[in-house]
């Protein structure tokens, strides 16, 4: 799956927190995320560090610093709920509920998430549906197993 395919997926299933994701659904839109959110804040602390050195406040520096405050947090909530949706069918291709993002409330959580996330999904079928790219609609029969009884026959009138 490539940057775009990815970066489209996770958009189209904007906040559907049911179904897997495969990993390089997740680590793309994963990418995306920390670009956008995390590049801003370097020139937002630039200029904070720049208008703080013990002189009267520069009010280009907070003007600029606003703007690039506004454009981050403007990011941050376009892209919270994917990211939480995507992060969440990623623990599910791995066959953990989503309820393990909780973890990262835990001091070094986030690195058993991460373990998670890194992990490499379940093969076949799970209780979060279908591997990710497979759109049948349900699990084939496992091998050795009988097929279904036919249906009884329909009584004469």
């Amino acid at each position: 799956m490539s940057f775009a395919e990815a970066i489209k997926t996770c958009f189209q299933k904007y906040a559907e927190f049911r179904g897997r994701a495969a990993r390089p659904e997740f680590w793309w839109f994963f990418l995306l995320y920390y670009i956008l959110i995390v590049a801003p804040l370097v020139p937002l602390i630039a200029l904070g560090s720049a208008a703080s050195d013990n002189t009267p406040f520069d009010k280009s520096a907070g003007v600029a610093g606003a703007v690039f405050a506004v454009l981050t947090g403007v990011a941050f909530l376009a892209l919270i709920i994917p990211y939480l949706a995507a992060g969440t069918r990623r623990l599910h291709d791995t066959g953990k509920s989503g309820l393990w993002w909780l973890i990262t409330f835990v001091p070094f959580g986030s690195i058993v998430l991460f373990v998670f996330w890194a992990s490499v999904g379940d093969g076949g079928w799970n209780q979060y549906g279908p591997p990710p790219g497979v759109t049948a609609a349900e699990p084939s029969a496992p091998a050795g197993s009988l097929p279904p009884p036919p249906p009884p026959p329909m009584p004469r009138m």
